[in-house]
């Protein structure tokens, strides 16, 4: 299965330490691995590491590898809307080898920077990951690839905010699901419905009764519950 490839190789890397400062990586051989995804001296390399474990997982795969040359990028937040705006699975579910995307808040104001992990188990608490550019605490910035137990923290003031799970891809490029809200009418009728009947979902990812039909709210709402709604 693609997810246990991407699981292992994740694992594969873990005490991969950066020189202090971010001016390279301990081992030689890991920094060209990490140079060969983009990888800049001084960079934070948290995505490009998540990169580089799916390159790694799919690299008997020439399609997949040449699409994620299109979808990857250093910043955690555009992989993201890479991704999605591709048609692939972002769900607020997580599984594992899915990328975990997380995007950074100070005082509820978004920031264009943001974090990645691997997820490598999942419970209904918290999920487990392999994070490059991680320290001790699981703070973002740091000098090596750990280990981490994250919670599912999709609606906080200060720090990372998970922004949902980029699930592994398969062997053939993914059409895009179309989204059903295609007007502000039909996605507030989403958002009543949340509200009416998920209450607690829709105050865990901060969505209005009423909005935009297409901002990360509802589509964080909408991976979470779209098998339970009918338009």
């Amino acid at each position: 299965m693609n997810a246990n490839k991407i699981v292992e190789t994740a694992k594969s890397f873990i005490g991969q330490a950066e020189i202090k400062g971010n001016k390279g990586f301990e081992s030689k051989e890991f920094e060209s691995l990490m140079l060969r995804v983009g990888w800049r001296t001084g960079w934070a390399w948290c995505s490009l590491f998540g990169e580089l474990v799916l390159k790694l997982a799919y690299k008997e795969n020439e399609d997949v590898t040449k699409e994620l040359n299109k979808l990857c990028n250093a910043s955690a937040v555009k992989t993201l809307q890479n991704f999605r705006n591709a048609g692939y699975k972002v769900s607020a579910k997580a599984t594992p080898g899915a990328l975990a995307i997380w995007q950074s808040k100070r005082r509820g104001a978004k920031s264009w920077t943001g974090h990645v992990g691997v997820v490598t188990k999942v419970h209904s608490t918290y999920f487990e990951t392999v994070e490059g550019n991680t320290g001790s605490g699981g703070v973002r910035e740091g000098e090596v690839v750990a280990t981490r137990k994250r919670k599912y923290s999709f609606n906080v003031y200060n720090g990372l905010e998970l922004q949902g799970f980029i699930w592994p891809i398969g062997d053939q490029v993914a059409e895009a699901e179309p989204w059903p809200f295609t007007t502000k009418a039909k996605g507030n009728k989403f958002r009543k419905w949340v509200n009416d009947e998920y209450p607690a979902i829709a105050k865990e990812i901060d969505l209005d009764r009423t909005g935009s039909n297409t901002n990360d709210y509802i589509r964080r709402a909408y991976a979470r519950l779209k098998e339970l709604y009918t338009a």
